[in-house]
């Protein structure tokens, strides 16, 4: 689902909590934990336009869609165990 790597359910929560509050730090923390040996630099890159779009309330509003997106990635991983 448009490249969000799949975290296990608590970084994943870590991660969405952290978008709500400061807009695209879960992002760019998923990109760096999220891939085995290697960050995605689309998923840093989406994390610090969250960033830094977040003035404009359009960053906020899309970081925690992405965090939702990333939780739910979770969320599938936690009901496959």
């Amino acid at each position: 689902m448009l490249g969000v790597p799949r975290l296990s359910f608590i970084p994943a929560l870590i991660c969405f909590i952290l978008n709500i509050f400061i807009p695209g730090t879960g992002t760019m923390l998923c990109s760096c934990i999220g891939y085995q040996g290697a960050w995605s630099k689309t998923q840093l890159t989406i994390g610090i336009t969250q960033m830094l779009t977040a003035v404009y309330i359009v960053g906020w509003i899309f970081s925690i869609y992405w965090g939702w997106i990333i939780l739910k990635k979770g969320l599938e991983d936690k009901a496959e165990v």
